[in-house]
């Protein structure tokens, strides 16, 4: 770079530098930039790498679940299958037994009505036919004839009253509770058991906002390890171009329950929209928080 006085006159010991030399000077920067720039490609590219290695073990392990949650349904099937056939066998040994003793019981019953009617038609003939000595002598014979009869009929009631019904007791709704409750992914987060501590709403510039995040499963278990999550901090009306993105940091438990502090920090005043996600689900709601210049006290007038 050549001054505006030097164009004209000879330099007298001004500060300057030719332009071929300033060229070379700007171009090891770039050469460092360039090295940079490599170096971010190399991680970006690991990175890359990385995250396809771990779509395609995601598709290996879901295929691996997928089969594993058929062949138990398929067992399960399987079992009740199994189940219904003894269930099946058992009502027919019971009706089978039931209907032996009934049977059992209908040939008493009719040989009982057949002496019964014996008895009546004997009742009968001795009124219009017999002597009045007769007549006394069969019905002594007939009373106890009846009365043995009647004796017997009154401990058949017992017996009819317990075969009366196949009872049969087979409560589904405690089984599809349990079959409802079979099986479930633990260590898997579900949003509707996490949750995140409703931050406060406005912070100062440089102040960071603290954001505690809890994981559990399906089961409200605690995930075990790490609490991993999604964010995601936008400032409402920013050019993308000019925005500066606050600091973001995530800070794990040491007791690693699935419990993490998600705080941020931002750089310039505005209203900012955090949401914190679970594999691209909102995880309760995105939060608005309006960023303002802390005020300073220091050079406030002292009391006098």
């Amino acid at each position: 770079l050549v001054c505006r006085d030097c164009m004209v006159i000879t330099h007298e010991n001004h500060k300057r530098s030719y332009l071929h030399q300033m060229s070379d000077k700007e171009k090891e920067v770039f050469r460092g930039e360039v090295d940079g720039i490599n170096d971010a490609m190399g991680m970006l590219e690991e990175a890359i790498g990385k995250t396809k290695q771990m779509r395609e073990q995601v598709q290996v392990h879901e295929k691996e679940a997928a089969n594993r949650i058929d062949k138990m349904s398929k067992d399960l099937k399987q079992a009740v299958e199994d189940r219904r056939r003894v269930l099946r066998l058992r009502c027919e040994e019971i009706a089978q037994g039931k209907d032996s003793a009934l049977s059992d019981q209908l040939n008493e019953l009719q040989g009982l009505r057949d002496k019964i009617a014996f008895a009546k038609m004997h009742v009968v003939d001795a009124i219009d036919n017999h002597t009045p000595e007769e007549l006394l002598s069969v019905k002594k014979a007939m009373k106890v004839q009846v009365n043995r009869i009647m004796e017997i009929y009154r401990r058949l009631p017992l017996q009819l009253k317990e075969n009366e019904v196949i009872n049969t007791s087979f409560d589904l709704d405690p089984l599809v509770e349990e079959i409802a409750k079979l099986g479930y992914f633990p260590s898997v987060s579900d949003v509707s058991n996490s949750s995140v501590a409703t931050p406060q709403t406005v912070i100062g510039i440089g102040k960071e906002l603290k954001m505690a995040v809890v994981l559990r499963d399906e089961k409200n278990q605690p995930i075990e390890g790490e609490a991993l999550f999604q964010y995601k901090v936008v400032k409402k009306g920013a050019d993308i171009n000019e925005f500066i993105p606050p600091k973001v940091s995530v800070t794990q438990s040491e007791k690693n329950d699935g419990t993490a502090i998600f705080g941020f920090i931002p750089e310039e005043p505005g209203e900012y929209e955090v949401t914190i996600m679970i594999r691209n689900e909102v995880l309760g709601r995105p939060y608005q928080i309006m960023a303002r210049q802390s005020r300073d006290y220091s050079n406030l007038p002292q009391p006098t």
